[in-house]
């Protein structure tokens, strides 16, 4: 009886503290999101304002065009050259990393229209030390940008930037 009571009178403050993580809910134009899997332009909103209470609190946020215009991942995915490699390709299994954080669930994914995605793949397959089940990962990476890409001119495998840094480094 006597360990129960101690138990209680260490955990019972740790409890009412406040030590048990309440994260707030997060809703974007009354929708409730993550912030894991959502990716809204900053230049897009048009207000935050924080709600407190003692179940974590409310985060709301409100965009400019009340209808928010967004591209899902295999939208974003269909636009490129990858595509058939990592949807219509069953022999791997995608790996979805969007600025950094992984993406749980590819149907939660949300990207604003105003971005720029660049996307590149990393093959497991490559890797020799890996066992078979590994070697059918592709870690598909999303960078969100808010300039557009410049074209590159390739000649013969080489981009303009890569001849002129050979050159520069060769002189």
């Amino acid at each position: 009886m006597r360990k129960i009571i101690t138990l209680l009178l260490i955990f019972v403050p740790y409890l009412s503290s406040g030590q048990i993580n309440n994260t707030p809910k997060v809703f974007l134009n009354s929708q409730f999101i993550s912030l894991d899997s959502v990716f809204i332009y900053p230049q897009n909103v048009e207000s935050i304002n924080v709600l407190k209470d003692s179940n974590g609190g409310q985060v709301l946020i409100k965009t400019k065009d009340p209808v928010w215009k967004f591209r899902t991942l295999d939208e974003l995915i269909k636009t490129t050259s990858f595509y058939s490699q990592i949807i219509l390709d069953k022999s791997i299994t995608p790996v979805f990393y969007i600025d950094g954080k992984l993406i749980v669930k590819k149907s939660d994914a949300k990207i604003d229209y105003s971005y720029f995605a660049y996307l590149s793949l990393k093959k497991m397959s490559e890797i020799e030390s890996l066992k078979k089940p590994c070697k059918k990962l592709v870690f598909v990476e999303i960078i969100l940008s808010d300039t557009e890409p410049k074209p590159e001119i390739n000649i013969r495998g080489n981009t303009i930037r890569e001849i002129e840094d050979y050159y520069k480094y060769k002189k």
